[in-house]
Order: C-alpha cells, then sequence, then structure tokens
C-alpha cells in the first residue's frame, strides 16, 4: 500500500490538479447557491426560508459556513499531504509534490484578490462552464446544509459594529468597489441610522412660523419672502404649533376669490422629541404622508423643525434651488492648524478637523460649545479658551445672540492669523 501511494505522491501535476479541482468546485458551489438565491430560484428561496441560517453572515461579507467546511477539507488535504511526505521520506521527488500541493492554494488565493470584484458578465461566464461540475454538491449542500448549519446566533450577534461596518467600507474601497462619491455615499446611509432629529433641525430661532392671527395677505407676504413651501402656525407663542399651512392652499383660495382665516389653513403636523432617530421619522413621513415635522424638547417646548429634505440631504448632501440663499462653507482652513467653522457646525466636524475628542453631553454644535465655555452671550470679537479640550476660539460674527461663525485652533497652535472676512 505504501508503494502504490509513493506511486501516486510521485505525480505532482496530478496533486496539483486535484487540489485545484476541489478548490474550484467548492468556490463554485459558494457561487452558483449565492446566485440561484439572487435570481429567485423557487425551491432554493425556500430553503433559505425554512433555515434563515443556512448562510451565516454579517452585513453579507462573511462566508457562509457551509461553503466553510470545503476550504477546511482543502487545508486538510494540504496539511495531510505534508503529513505523508514527513511519514514516509522515502517518497521520491518530495521537493516536487511540495511545489505542487503549495501551488494551487497559492494560485487560488491570489486569483481570489486579483478577481473578487467580478462584473455580472464574467459572472455569467463562469457559472456557464463551471456549473454542471458544481452542481451535484450544490445538491448535496442544499439536502445537507439544515443539519450542519450551526444554531441560529443572538439578536445582538447579528449586529454588525459601528467599527466592522467601517473596515467593511474601507476594504470595499480598497478592493475598487466603491469609487469616489459611491464610498462617500455608503458610508453617509450607515451614518445616517446613527443621527437623531436634533442634529438636523432647524432651530428654533431660524424658524419662519406666523401667528393664527395673520392677514390672508400677510401669509402670502411671508411665503413671498421666505420662498418657503410651508410655514407652521403657532397660536399666541410658538411653542403651541397648531398646524401646518402649505402655499397650495392659498392660491387655490386665491384664484376662487376667498381670503380664509390662516387657522382654518392650518393642517396638522407631526411632532416628534429631538432624540427621535432619522430612520424612524422617514418612515413615519411616509406612514403619514407629511414632509415637515415640528420638534419639541424634553418640557414640550418647541425646539425646532425638521423636514423630508433636511433628511434626505443627510444621505447625498445639501440640496439647493434657485431661491435658496447661498450658503458659506461649513469650515474652511484659514491657516495652519486654524479653521473657520460655522456656529452650527457640529462637534464631530471640530473634532475631525483638529483632532481632539470633545465630551459635552448637552452640547452639539461649536457655537454651543463656545457659549458654554464663555458663560454669557459673547460678541464679535470675543476670545474664548477651552482649557479643558485646549481650544481658543474667537468670535468672528453674531447675530443678536446667535453664534454665527467662529475661528477656532488648539492652544498651541501660533494665533498670529488674520482672521478677517
Amino acid at each position: 500500500m505504501r508503494a502504490d501511494l509513493a506511486a501516486w505522491l510521485n505525480h505532482p501535476v496530478t496533486v496539483a490538479l486535484v487540489v485545484t479541482i476541489m478548490a474550484i468546485l467548492f468556490a463554485a458551489s459558494e457561487l452558483l447557491l449565492r446566485s440561484l438565491a439572487e435570481l429567485g430560484n423557487v425551491r432554493f428561496q425556500g430553503i433559505l426560508e425554512e433555515n434563515p441560517n443556512l448562510f451565516r453572515g454579517r452585513t453579507g461579507v462573511q462566508v457562509s459556513h457551509i461553503i466553510d467546511v470545503g476550504r477546511w477539507l482543502q487545508l486538510a488535504l494540504l496539511g495531510g499531504m505534508w503529513l505523508v511526505m514527513w511519514r514516509f521520506p522515502g517518497v521520491a521527488g518530495g521537493e516536487k509534490l511540495a511545489v505542487a500541493i503549495a501551488l494551487p492554494v497559492v494560485l487560488i488565493s491570489a486569483a481570489h484578490f486579483i478577481f473578487r470584484p467580478l462584473s455580472e458578465d464574467m459572472i455569467t461566464v463562469l457559472l456557464r462552464f463551471v456549473g454542471p461540475l458544481a452542481t451535484p454538491l450544490v445538491s448535496v449542500l442544499v439536502r445537507r446544509g439544515p443539519s450542519v448549519a450551526p444554531p441560529p446566533p443572538e439578536d445582538d450577534e447579528e449586529e454588525a459594529s459601528e467599527a466592522e461596518i467601517q473596515a467593511y467600507l474601507e476594504a470595499g474601497e480598497e478592493a475598487g468597489i466603491f469609487e469616489g462619491e459611491e464610498g462617500e455615499f455608503v458610508e453617509s446611509l450607515v451614518d445616517f441610522f446613527d443621527t437623531v432629529v436634533r442634529e438636523v433641525m432647524t432651530p428654533r430661532t431660524e424658524m419662519v412660523a406666523v401667528s393664527d392671527e395673520t392677514s390672508f395677505r400677510d401669509m402670502l407676504r411671508a411665503f413671498a419672502e421666505s420662498h418657503k413651501s410651508r410655514i407652521p402656525v403657532y397660536q399666541e407663542t410658538i411653542d403651541r404649533i397648531v398646524g401646518v399651512v402649505h402655499v397650495k392652499n392659498l392660491v387655490e383660495h386665491r384664484l376662487e376669490g376667498g381670503e380664509p382665516k390662516v387657522a382654518e389653513l392650518a393642517r396638522e403636523c407631526l411632532v416628534v422629541p429631538e432624540s427621535k432617530p432619522l430612520g424612524e421619522l422617514l418612515r413615519d413621513f411616509q406612514q403619514e404622508f407629511q414632509q415637515m415635522a415640528i420638534v419639541v424638547d424634553e418640557y414640550g417646548g418647541t425646539s425646532g423643525l425638521v423636514t423630508l429634505e433636511d433628511i434626505l440631504e443627510e444621505i447625498v448632501g445639501e440640496i439647493e434651488d434657485e431661491h435658496d440663499p447661498k450658503s458659506p462653507p461649513e469650515w474652511q482652513e484659514i491657516g495652519p492648524g486654524v479653521y473657520r467653522l460655522q456656529g452650527r457646525a457640529l462637534l464631530e466636524v471640530l473634532e475631525e478637523l483638529l483632532g481632539v475628542e470633545v465630551d459635552e453631553d448637552d452640547v452639539d454644535t461649536v457655537g454651543g460649545l463656545v457659549f458654554a465655555r464663555h458663560g454669557t452671550v459673547p460678541e464679535t470679537g470675543t476670545e474664548v479658551v477651552d482649557e479643558i479640550h485646549g481650544l481658543e476660539f474667537t468670535v468672528d460674527e453674531m447675530d443678536e445672540r446667535r453664534i454665527v461663525s467662529v475661528t477656532a485652533r488648539k492652544m498651541d497652535v501660533d494665533s498670529d492669523v488674520d482672521v478677517a472676512e
């Protein structure tokens, strides 16, 4: 028996061919299984529904447990061959056999990284050639899959962490799956589900709202001057929003010659807390056929308002029409390590620019941080020092009691920079 085994092992081409064919069959099986599901194969979709854990993975990236069996068999075969060579040192051509065993593994691994981002056409051609060979193995996996698949993981194990998702995105960019703005779009989509209403709303101080006692003509004028399509209506105080008026309703009544009271035109609107996730609010907008919501704080007072456009801008970036005033950039570098930021810029922007971590539970914006450190309403030119985080701020512009823009730098950065407009 040793002689027969030695004779077989003395043909390195045969060994290499066997290992390579096994690898191709298991890879093709995986490809076929996934393709059958994606292309709507009824039988396989039914199996997946009955056994949702047949393909176990997070965010579609990890390889299924079933296919891993095949890859472990490849490794076992490789280790077994080396063990045979060590146990039977009399086998001739040991060096050739070593090359024959290692070469397929190296080639297959290299091909995996080089041809990983296959196009649909290439996948179709590959399936046409290797499909018939892999079909028997697919059938075995479909029949045996449920019995060897691991038990369903706990719910918390199914959720990928933010760090894992970020790692997947970076791997996709390195592999050429995402290019340019595509990667930024996917990253924005991931961040979207961690964003709450408070971070994107129009604050109370910048809201355009009218009293329920406003005349029809004054309401028309408010729409014309603000270029808004919807304006909230309040009763006595802005903390008591009674509804929202759409400009379309005013135009319809104007064409008919009527001038009803504004309170009669106001329609009920959504009211949401500051902490509501954007994903949930988007779902509410869809279900309630609304495009605007009033945001309230924990005491029931009006904090601001949020629109469907605000939500979409978190994914695709700023959406500006011909009536929107040109907004200044959220930040700009005006010197080495010195930045001008809008007061409404989120603290995450400041952290990324200056490489610091700002731990403030009650503050979300740069302007809010400057207010918190100064203690009172600053004036244009006021210098504010944040010793906790090692930062220095200069207030560049104020709008009454609102901080419009500031200049920020680390305390160890040269402050000899002209911050004038």
